[in-house]
């Protein structure tokens, strides 16, 4: 039996869906541009104005998709996607190393709350296993990221949590920077394929911790997802359960500064081998109520058709678009391998059993990638992107 269990969640998903007039009652603003696979924002300060104290504090992590209830059907040998294709990007550490008057309280936590968010956890009398396995039998290891402080941090700093308008009210994400302007989460925390429409208010808070917003936060100018992920079916895996977000600039120290600048950005690696020992980052809500950034190390435990990993976690609702990275952390002098590499986003679950679906980096993720890049020459990296076409350093 399991020492935890998946936390209860607002919604089922897909409860969301809801018919065009019902959507256009509740307030969702119109005058948003939708084009082909993006949406553009038109006002930024709308989003600025929109999450309240009250609204930040409501907001409820999302629910996590689930995976199908036989993985038995489409399980494979373990085997690359695409072994014979790279393509990759470094990251890249911060240009402004402090907050530089960014930080904000987006709400307080009552003392009781605060108090069972920083204390050691009791000892139960069922003793806890020394190691975290799921029932099919991968095994991993989780924890808070510690000590506090190190999530101001990069490359920590660079991952965050992502709240959202769903339709119903505020829900929350993860997400990392992945570029100068560009923020790289799940689809399925910016698009209701069913219901056919783009959520909003989407901003984007870096290191976030416990209410604390010390490196500001950052509203959304435009929004894309992929192919896969508009013509989907709703079932998971999906083939390309990504999305990307171009935030607005700030002014940090007297002078306009990009998110990139002040938090960093990871690098990634589309079309990795599944051979990888993995971590996996986010703000899930059912371990510390999503309040403080969480980390999983595991093995990749197996594939799933189409294009997913899986790996064992107790990562739940709410770590939906949060980084799957390979050599994650700061490199060591001598070190060979680079470091920090995303090659996936957390997808989907299996409410049977601690497991984790990560979608891999494909076509798809490059594709958006580019058109978030050719938009405005200041949201990459020279390294990146040239005219859409990216780098396979």
């Amino acid at each position: 039996m399991h020492t935890l269990t998946r936390g209860a969640v607002r919604r089922p998903w897909h409860a969301i869906v809801m018919i065009a007039g019902a959507y256009m009652a509740i307030g969702l603003p119109q005058h948003a541009v939708a084009e082909g696979n993006a949406k553009v924002n038109p006002d930024v300060s709308a989003t600025g104005s929109y999450w309240t104290e009250e609204r930040f504090r409501n907001a409820e992590p999302m629910p996590m998709p689930v995976g199908p209830a036989d993985r038995s059907e489409i399980r494979r040998p373990m085997s690359s996607p695409d072994s014979q294709r790279s393509a990759a990007s470094p990251g890249a550490p911060p240009s402004i190393e402090g907050g530089d008057g960014l930080g904000l309280q987006l709400y307080k936590l009552d003392k009781r709350e605060e108090e069972g968010l920083t204390a050691p956890q009791p000892k139960r009398s069922d003793a806890l296993r020394p190691m975290a396995f799921a029932d099919s039998g991968a095994a991993f290891t989780n924890s808070r990221v510690l000590p506090p402080g190190a999530t101001r941090t990069y490359p920590y700093r660079a991952i965050g949590k992502l709240f959202i308008f769903d339709g119903l009210g505020g829900a929350t994400c993860s997400g990392a920077v992945i570029e100068r302007r560009l923020v790289l989460t799940a689809a399925h925390c910016v698009y209701d394929e069913v219901g056919d429409f783009f959520f909003d208010h989407f901003t984007f808070v870096p290191a976030y911790d416990r209410g604390r917003a010390p490196l500001g936060r950052w509203n959304w100018q435009m929004v894309w997802v992929t192919t896969s992920w508009l013509n989907s079916d709703s079932s998971f895996p999906n083939n390309a359960d990504f999305a990307i977000i171009q935030v607005a600039d700030r002014r940090v120290g007297g002078r306009r500064a990009t998110i990139g600048d002040v938090t960093g950005w990871l690098g990634w690696n589309a079309f990795a081998t599944p051979d990888n020992h993995l971590t996996s980052l986010g703000y899930p809500g059912n371990l510390d109520r999503g309040e403080r950034l969480q980390q999983t190390h595991a093995q990749v435990f197996d594939l799933e058709f189409p294009n997913a990993f899986l790996f064992g976690s107790y990562h739940s609702q709410g770590a939906s678009g949060g980084p799957v990275a390979v050599n994650f952390g700061q490199r060591a002098l001598g070190q060979p391998a680079s470091p920090t590499r995303i090659i996936g986003v957390n997808s989907f679950e299996f409410l049977a059993d601690w497991i984790v679906g990560a979608s891999i980096l494909n076509d798809e993720f490059l594709e958006i990638l580019g058109q978030a890049c050719a938009r405005n020459r200041r949201n990459c990296s020279a390294t990146s992107v040239v005219a859409g076409t990216l780098s396979t350093q």
